[in-house]
């Protein structure tokens, strides 16, 4: 199965690419849990929604999660079988798509993101400025939009622009689309 991931404005290709009908985001209650975008056709696929959306592929008792949001789904994998979380596929390096990186210390797991935005994943503080000049690096003048994480999270894998991404049976075709995010 090939998915397209677009990098970017697009924060997940992945259900569209996969599904013709988008379910709609989840109600209020359904905040903070696991929810299926379309459960009949694609049964591998949840999706939980806090600080931002994650989704999480399944096979068998592993999981690739895309995004982290908070860490939040961290939480609810038991519900579905899921014992261990074997890669991390990050769209970008904007704070809340992976805040709750830090939740993931001593797991062994693959960590896969945009190669351009690896400088921002593993050195933030080199990049937060209380005040940018025209000079900095991906900064538009009056307003950062660099939000790097607030530790270091190392790549395994930085990925471009027609690279791909296997995880199981899953292959995932990068596609770059620069916007809020210079990757």
């Amino acid at each position: 199965m090939v998915l397209s991931l677009a990098w970017g404005w697009a924060p997940l290709a992945l259900a569209v690419a996969m599904a013709t009908q988008a379910s709609p985001r989840p109600s209020s209650p359904l905040l903070n849990r696991l929810w299926r975008p379309d459960a009949q056709r694609l049964p591998f696929l949840y999706a939980f929604t806090d600080c931002a959306n994650s989704y999480c592929l399944v096979d068998g008792d592993a999981a690739l999660l895309i995004e982290l949001g908070d860490g939040g789904i961290l939480n609810h994998l038991p519900e579905i079988g899921v014992h261990h979380v074997e890669a991390l596929l990050l769209t970008s390096h904007h704070r809340e798509n992976l805040q709750g990186h830090p939740r993931l210390a001593g797991r062994q797991l693959q960590v896969a993101g945009p190669e351009a935005e690896r400088p921002f994943l593993e050195h933030p503080t080199d990049y937060r400025r209380m005040t940018p000049r025209l000079e900095d690096l991906f900064t538009v003048y009056g307003a950062s939009f660099v939000r790097p994480p607030v530790e270091p999270l190392r790549l395994n894998r930085g990925l471009r622009d027609g690279e791909t991404f296997r995880w199981h049976d899953f292959e995932f075709r990068c596609v770059s689309t620069p916007g809020p995010a210079p990757g």
